[in-house]
């Protein structure tokens, strides 16, 4: 899969990600430096399963620092390519206002549901 990766194929660049993100290349240390490396070059090339790896570890400090608005535009990336857990993951931090503006508009359209508001 390293060769692969290294050969620019995308699936292959994220599937090196969520292994060292998992430590199962080297026993049971994760390696989120290279985990972030090979993510970020399957999210910016469009791959929306590392757009949600990236979005989802960005937003709770696995990678060195917790940036929301980074975490939001990655899984925001990956919802709107119909990833369903980055549209499950999406819903709650935009309805809460986790890092963004609270917005029950695009909350629903995150998580595919709409909601009713009692005036």
């Amino acid at each position: 899969m390293l060769r692969s990766a290294e050969q620019g194929y995308v699936p292959a660049q994220t599937g090196m990600g969520e292994i060292l993100i998992s430590g199962r290349h080297n026993g049971a240390i994760p390696n989120y430096a290279d985990a972030d490396r090979w993510l970020r070059m399957g999210a910016t090339r469009g791959d929306a399963d590392a757009q949600l790896w990236l979005g989802s570890f960005t937003s709770r400090e696995w990678f060195g620092v917790t940036d929301y608005r980074e975490a939001l535009k990655w899984l925001r990336k990956a919802a709107e390519q119909g990833q369903p857990t980055a549209q499950f993951c999406l819903g709650p931090d935009v309805e809460d206002g986790e890092g963004v503006p609270e917005s029950d508009s695009l909350a629903a359209v995150g998580t595919g549901r709409q909601r009713s508001h009692s005036s």
